[in-house]
């Protein structure tokens, strides 16, 4: 602790926490604390007792931050003064003021300078913190606190929900269809026989054609316009127009599936299904006997989708040039070839090199085959470690891979090779080891040169991989000095890329000594935030909380983030929740139901609606908010969030404009 006066005025001018390193006799002294907190009003936190309750200090501290008004002795949360500064800043102060034991909040005097203060604010957000605590539990006080503030006047936004909408006008029904095509089903009767409103709603939405009249329906301009925005809306246009050609050209070329619903006639019409397949090649399913027959519309098809083989005629699938063009396409159309295509070696190399589970549908001559081997080693995507497990092969090709040399070094190449059934002539072959070695050392650095891992990447493949092939090689091989030069070098290297600033930082044991370090505990948590589970004893540390939620907002979970009792830090929160939304499932109730924090949150991951308070699944902008970054409307109807619960204008369009800006 620093007892030397001017340099501790100067370091807390420069930041207040440093308050933190004065001595005992200088976080008495009210002109450095005065300082301190000027500069940074949650360095009260730091100053003595009989400073925490000295109003001059505690109102300078509070105007700088409203928050170190958790650090204040409680009775100096009953000034008026130092309270109307607190709320000046943020309304939600107003849920710490005038806390009277037995009394319920919601009864309690509020001057009228704090009122209108917290009224200039969005009143429905400034009390949406406000809720009794201490003895009473949030939900047995719910009823009385939203009566309470319903007193208040929100500036609400306009619900436009497609509640009671076959009651609304013409104009407001055109404006609702061309927002949202599909709010022509909520309309009334008479205006599902609108021209105008229909085409409206057709060219938002083409499935909105459910919902027109029969007459429309059979209206060659409408039906169109509705295919060219989706070509599944054919299933919806009279059936008199499955057989117009034109229209189903349309139809298939903008959605190819289309074609189930074309008249029998147009399934056998050669360009109508070309144009079909080149957009899904599946829907040879629906085309004419014939057709599934020709050659060329075969190609087109597989060429789309190689699984389209499997409605092909029996004669195209044995046809060589099919096969290799589907194959190709979908590794796993192998499987309709027929059976003698299976062995034949070039289409089994294209097609495991597409998709390496191919291999399931190859025949037993080829499981052993070094070129087959090789390609699988290459092309290995599979979830499995071992990519010649012997649930898809036949123990021969187990046995093969890993006494062949080259598929060996290949697999090691692309670190998934499996060295406890690497061969033992190979383990006990010193060429073959070193080249290993120097493969792992290779893919090492292209690793590191590419960046390709980030600060908290703590699988380390290649150090695995170089650990797992000592384990396994010869015990004469690991005393050969060349090999040790090398594997010491290895070793040498990895340690050195470990312990860097740049890389993965070397966590030590939770009961090392280490986490009782304050300097070492807030090194740690600048790199990996969530580390602060390891360290109790600085869980209330204002420095180490702040930075480990910076880097990680999850890291919320470990932190305290209460400054006195029922006094939440919602400075921090908020931190946590702007770095990762999904944090706000730790934050304390009362702060779930903080407009403020929710709408960072929902901001920054649109899944952190799942931990909002129920008090704030009624409020349209925090709905918006999440809505304009992705979440589901259909997913927060299920969940019967009453906003939505039978549509809402506003949402709809801020989801039509978040699938435009993602394409």
């Amino acid at each position: 602790m620093c007892d030397d006066k001017a340099k501790v005025m100067k370091m807390v001018k420069g930041n207040g926490w440093n308050l933190r390193t004065a001595s005992e006799d200088l976080r008495s002294d009210k002109e450095v604390v005065l300082a301190a907190v000027k500069q940074n009003g949650r360095a009260l936190k730091y100053a003595s007792d009989d400073l925490k309750a000295d109003r001059e200090v505690v109102l300078e501290a509070v105007k700088q931050n409203w928050i170190a008004l958790g650090y204040a002795a409680t009775e100096l949360r009953d000034d008026d003064e130092i309270m109307l500064e607190a709320v000046k800043q943020d309304g939600t102060a107003l849920q710490y003021y005038r806390r009277k034991k037995g009394g319920e909040w919601m009864y309690q005097f509020f001057p009228a300078a704090i009122l209108k203060e917290v009224n200039s604010q969005d009143c429905y957000n400034a009390l949406s913190a406000a809720v009794p605590h201490g003895g009473v539990g949030f939900e047995e006080d719910y009823a009385k606190w939203w009566g309470f503030r319903e007193k208040f006047k929100p500036k609400e936004m306009p619900v436009r929900s497609m509640v009671g909408m076959e009651h609304w006008n013409r104009e407001e029904t055109l404006d609702a269809v061309g927002v949202y095509g599909l709010a022509l089903g909520s309309a009334n009767e008479a205006f599902r026989t609108d021209r105008e409103i229909v085409l409206a709603a057709v060219k938002q939405n083409g499935l909105a054609m459910r919902y027109a009249s029969e007459e429309l329906r059979a209206d060659r301009e409408v039906v169109l316009a509705g295919i060219e925005q989706n070509g599944m809306a054919l299933a919806y246009a009279s059936e008199g127009l499955w057989s117009d050609r034109e229209i189903v050209l349309v139809a298939v070329t903008n959605y190819g599936s289309a074609l189930q619903y074309a008249s029998e006639e147009l399934r056998a019409d050669r360009e109508v299904v070309l144009e079909a397949t080149k957009q899904n090649g599946l829907v040879m399913q629906y085309a004419s006997e014939e057709l599934r027959a020709d050659r060329e519309v075969v190609l087109a098809a597989v060429k789309q989708n190689g699984l389209a083989q499997q409605y092909a005629s029996e004669e195209l699938r044995a046809d060589r040039e099919v096969v290799l063009a589907a194959v190709k396409q979908n590794g796993l159309a192998l499987q309709y070839a027929r059976e003698e295509l299976m062995a034949d070696k070039e289409l089994v190399l294209a097609a495991i090199k597409q998709d390496d589970d191919a291999c399931r549908f190859i025949k037993s001559s080829l499981l052993s085959d070094k070129d087959v081997l090789m390609e699988l080693a290459r092309s290995y995507k599979g979830s499995l470690y071992n990519p010649f497990t012997p649930v898809y092969y036949h123990e021969n090709a187990l046995n093969a891979a890993y006494g062949d040399r080259d598929v060996v070094i290949e697999l090691v190449k692309q670190h998934i090779c499996d060295w406890n059934e690497v061969s033992r002539d190979l383990c006990a072959d010193k060429t073959f080891v070193m080249e290993a070695l120097k493969c792992i050392e290779q893919g090492h650095k292209e690793s590191v040169s590419r960046n390709q891992y980030g600060k908290d990447y703590s699988f380390l493949e290649f150090s695995a991989q170089f650990e797992h092939a000592m384990e396994n090689i010869d015990e004469e091989l690991k005393k050969d000095l060349e090999i040790q030069q090398v594997a010491e070098s290895l070793r040498a290297m990895f340690d050195i890329w470990m312990s860097s600033d740049d890389n993965v930082f070397d966590v030590p044991d939770k009961e090392s000594s280490l986490w009782k370090d304050r300097e070492f505990v807030l090194n740690a948590v600048k790199r990996i935030g969530t580390l602060l589970k390891y360290a109790p004893d600085f869980r209330s540390d204002d420095e180490i909380k702040f930075t480990a939620v910076k880097q990680n907002g999850m890291a919320l979970e470990f932190v305290d983030a209460e400054l006195s009792p029922g006094f939440l830090d919602k400075e921090l929160v908020l931190e946590a929740v702007k770095q990762n939304g999904m944090a706000l499932e730790f934050a304390d109730t009362r702060l779930r139901a903080d407009k403020e924090v929710v709408l960072a949150a929902v901001n920054q991951d649109r899944n952190a609606l799942d931990f909002v308070h129920p008090s704030l699944r009624h409020d349209k902008e925090v709905l918006l908010a999440a809505v304009s970054n992705g979440a589901s409307l259909y997913q927060i109807a299920m969940e019967r969030w009453s906003v939505v619960k039978a549509g809402d204008i506003d949402l709809l369009r801020a989801q039509e404009d978040y699938k435009k800006r993602i394409g």
